[in-house]
């Protein structure tokens, strides 16, 4: 999909007309010009020409990519270009204690040329009897934590339907079980089952342990909104194998051992690690680390509460040690980062995994459109099918760029991870590539049987 603004319908059906007559062409051959999708086409007022918002003047010329650039490297350009955006689908992020500033959302949006205006913006809180109602009161100020994930999901379906902000004050340790039921059940949405979720919210499993049966009420909600065929993204963490430290802050002593983020490990979800692209384009995994002073990294390592490794990757890293390995997945998240408009109105380079797991959120929502379109099944199993994808023939493969380059390291003690080939605990199976992963799903030798569709 280009990112730019078309001309008026007048202008294109008085060209239109002048070529067909000086060409001879019979407008009457019933040529099809129509998206290759069931879903419903652009509103008309999408194309219209509009006056850009003042702030996009005062985008910076640097190397952040833009949303044209990132559905050009993940392979998402020809799918929106087909219709296949996000039309008929939607999404949920969950935020904790802030929100989106709107108006800095729809500005960006409008720099961009992404039609429509998806937010919808609610704030959450938990009744008497444990359940996660809307509530009508004030949102918590702006925050550029909210402003990336809803960025970052309209770079990977930019014609969503819309774009559920469940925006909780609570704790998340105590609350996101009961908001993630509200999201399966939908009483959240008004009745709507979205497709997708993202979180990017997140602390390490340790600190989840110090509130009794937290990871167990969260895991069963998990679980449930799984079967119910919503496909849950969460950021890995930016703080390498050491997710305790409050990063980009350096830890010490204890905080420095090996312990992943949750609920990025658990089995339910699809946890999205970082990767940076160099100067030259190489593509390895997202490390900015230098040590003491500042200390970020994508998340990767192997899960001690979950310490049976899942049947989708039995076979993997079969030397180390058995638990749930994580990322499943990388995006970018490093240099040269996002072109962020942030809530008060300011360009910066937006990066961290918090940016990587609302893209797939909303590349995954695109390729539900192009699945709904061409009448193929959802996969029960998100996670099923990615890793037997990984393993399949050259034509599966093609669906990944396996990064085999850097390390997410910060910890001299801490032995772990470096990239590999194949799967490795830096960089999960490596970046997708969406319209290669379609071909192999639309394929008759599609590696899972799907149990449902949407």
């Amino acid at each position: 999909m280009r990112y730019r603004h078309r001309p008026s319908r007048v202008i294109v059906i008085l060209v239109a007309l002048l070529v067909t007559t000086m060409l001879g062409i019979d407008l009457a051959s019933g040529l099809d010009v129509s998206p290759a999708t069931t879903a419903t086409s652009t509103p008309a007022s999408a194309l219209q020409p509009q006056t850009l918002p003042a702030i996009c003047a005062s985008r910076p010329t640097n190397d952040a990519r833009t949303p044209h650039e990132l559905a050009e490297h993940y392979d998402l350009t020809e799918l929106h270009r087909n219709g296949f955006d996000g039309r008929g689908r939607t999404a949920a992020i969950i935020e904790f204690n802030q929100s989106v500033n709107h108006q800095a959302f729809t500005d960006w949006r409008e720099c961009f040329g992404l039609p429509g205006d998806p937010l919808d913006q609610r704030l959450v809180t938990i009744n008497g009897s444990g359940q996660a109602v809307v509530t009508q009161g004030a949102l918590p100020a702006h925050g550029n934590e909210a402003q990336g994930d809803f960025q970052a999901i309209s770079i990977g379906a930019p014609n969503i339907d819309r774009v559920y902000s469940l925006v909780s004050t609570g704790n998340e340790k105590t609350d996101l079980a009961a908001i993630l039921d509200g999201i399966t059940d939908a009483s959240l949405t008004d009745g709507h089952r979205v497709d997708v979720v993202s979180l990017s919210f997140g602390s390490c499993e340790t600190e989840w342990a110090s509130t009794p049966g937290a990871i167990d009420r969260t895991e069963r909600a998990l679980e449930r909104m799984a079967a119910a065929g919503i496909w849950f993204f969460k950021a890995a963490g930016d703080a390498g194998p050491s997710e305790c430290p409050h990063h980009p802050t350096c830890g010490t002593g204890s905080q420095r051992d090996e312990m992943m983020n949750y609920p990025a490990s658990s089995p339910a979800v699809i946890a999205v690690g970082g990767t940076q692209f160099t100067p030259l384009d190489t593509i390895k995994v997202w490390n900015a680390t230098t040590l003491t002073t500042h200390c970020s990294a994508g998340g990767g390592g192997i899960s001690d509460h979950f310490s049976t490794t899942p049947t989708w990757q039995a076979d993997l890293l079969t030397n180390q040690r058995a638990g749930r390995r994580v990322p499943d997945v990388s995006a970018l998240s490093g240099a040269p980062g996002y072109a962020f408009l942030t809530g008060a109105g300011a360009w910066q380079s937006g990066g961290g995994t918090s940016f990587a797991s609302p893209l797939y959120a909303g590349a995954f929502a695109s390729l539900r459109t192009a699945l709904s379109s061409k009448g193929v099944a959802f996969p029960s199993d998100l996670h099923e099918l990615l890793y037997s994808t990984a393993k399949g023939n050259e034509v599966d493969r093609a669906s990944y760029f396996d990064v085999v380059v850097g390390n997410n390291r910060i910890y001299p003690e801490v032995d772990c991870c470096d990239a590999a080939d194949g799967f490795d605990i830096a960089s999960g199976l490596g970046e997708l590539r969406f319209n290669k992963l379609l071909t192999s799903m639309t394929t008759p030798h599609d590696p899972v049987k799907p149990s449902f569709t949407g």
